[in-house]
């Protein structure tokens, strides 16, 4: 229960951030960027590029779709988005972290909480993370001070040292415990395999150590949907971009946020998903068919893998209201979309939704375009 309220206080914060995006100023940035020692950026800033440093201050949020992120300075709010390939924090966040990341390294102070997918996480003895840590990562390094709950999950490697002010819950490969270590709270251990680390000496669990059975929540390690995940989220982005980039016009249009254009597709996604099986089934009784049931089958592969493309663009003009650029919004579209497939339950309803949508939108535009042809033959 605790997890699923984080999930949702980070998708509230990301809406409020966003909100803020829309209504202070903001500057955008890319290529590779440095903020000198001494440099105040007053508002939020977007970074898109190779490498962004920061060294003085940002006073807002950062949003970044960047390869590397290196923060020496001040960040006066949150961050944001995709680091695929380092977040380094030497400096001071006052805010949280959300997002995506491939290695992660906190050598400084984090004021708020952090919550991503990354492949690696690793803090330092200096460093300090003020509203605990929610995540899942590949290998985990932990030697610092948090304040608040934490909760892994982890897969090759996990190793606790520090200092942990709240509740610990890990999940996944047996924790190595690592000297100094104070846990303040319980350790809700779900590797399956006894390890209390109140045994080993200069470690102390006040709260005490409670074994539980694996949680099998998939048959793939948590490393490997870590990497599923952040694959299939930048390619469904960077499909979405290239998509609006060659046809602007056809996706803005299929993808207005309309009650009418909503029903529409939430009927038309809702008849193709049932009947084209249906006519798949039908094809291959008749033997003649079974060409056309293979075509039909790989057009519904397409359906279902793709249906994102011009979802992430609706999302973003429904939450935003097109005050964005369309690449902003359907970055930003995205992300939420992965927060709210964390939440159990809900994200089933959501995802339901987003599914039928955007079928509904794909196979709608082949509908609007043959009626649109048939229209300028007859013209002609």
């Amino acid at each position: 229960m605790k997890k699923i309220f984080v999930i949702l206080i980070s998708f509230w914060l990301l809406l409020l951030v966003a909100g803020s995006c829309m209504a202070s100023s903001w500057r955008i940035m890319n290529g590779d960027e440095t903020i000198e020692k001494g440099q105040v950026v007053a508002g939020d800033v977007l970074f898109s590029g190779e490498r962004l440093e920061v060294d003085g201050e940002i006073k807002g949020d950062l949003l970044v779709w960047s390869g590397e992120v290196v923060i020496n300075g001040r960040i006066d709010g949150s961050i944001l988005g995709v680091a695929w390939d380092q977040l380094i924090i030497n400096g001071q966040v006052s805010g949280s972290i959300r997002g995506f990341a491939n290695e992660m390294k906190i050598g400084g102070r984090i004021d708020g909480s952090i919550t991503v997918f990354a492949a690696s996480i690793e803090t330092s003895r200096q460093s300090l993370i003020g509203r605990g840590i929610l995540g899942t990562f590949s290998n985990v390094n932990l030697q610092g001070t948090i304040n608040d709950s934490v909760h892994l999950k982890s897969a090759p490697e996990t190793k606790i040292g520090g200092r942990i002010n709240g509740d610990l819950q890990v999940q996944g490969v047996p924790p190595t415990w690592q000297a100094p270590l104070e846990i303040a709270g319980t350790v809700n251990d779900y590797s399956g395999v006894a390890g209390n680390p109140a045994k080993i000496k200069g470690i102390n669990v006040r709260g005490g150590y409670y074994l539980h059975q694996p949680r099998h929540d998939s048959l793939l390690p948590p490393g490997i949907i870590t990497l599923i995940s952040i694959v299939w989220f930048i390619g469904s982005l960077l499909a979405s971009l290239i998509l609006f980039r060659l046809f602007p016009k056809t996706l803005w249009q299929i993808t207005e946020p309309s009650h009418y254009n909503f029903r529409r597709s939430i009927l038309t996604g809702l008849v193709s998903l049932i009947g084209i099986p249906i006519v798949i089934v039908i094809l291959i009784f008749t033997m003649v068919g079974i060409p056309l049931a293979i075509l039909l089958g790989l057009i519904y592969l397409i359906l279902i893998l793709f249906f994102g493309i011009p979802v992430n663009l609706w999302f973003g003009r429904l939450i935003f209201r097109s005050r964005f650029h369309p690449s902003l919004m359907m970055v930003l579209a995205g992300i939420l979309m992965v927060l709210i497939s964390l939440i159990p339950i809900i994200n089933m309803a959501f995802m339901l939704i987003f599914l039928l949508v955007g079928t509904g939108m794909m196979v709608g535009n082949v509908r609007l375009q043959i009626f649109e042809r048939q229209k300028l033959d007859l013209k002609l």
